[in-house]
């Protein structure tokens, strides 16, 4: 399984697991990057996670700027 593909399993499971921190620091490289070989449904997906973490950590504008990126 390629590492970036991997990152992005750990960080939605993370996510789901309320372990926030790692999530956002396995996803926001992956998401980042624009050489990433993320199929266009796990962007998505992942942008959408990344939300999610924010809205669970109270940082509502950052929410939405992923939420704008992942629409």
């Amino acid at each position: 399984m390629p590492a970036a593909t991997r990152d992005f399993y750990a960080g939605v499971l993370a996510n789901r697991e309320n372990r926030l921190s790692d999530s956002l620091g396995l996803l926001e490289p992956l998401l980042r990057d624009p050489t990433s070989v993320l199929a266009p449904e796990q962007r998505r997906a992942g942008l959408r996670t990344i939300a999610d973490g924010y809205f669970k950590l109270f940082r509502y504008g950052d929410a939405v700027g992923a939420c704008s990126e992942g629409a």
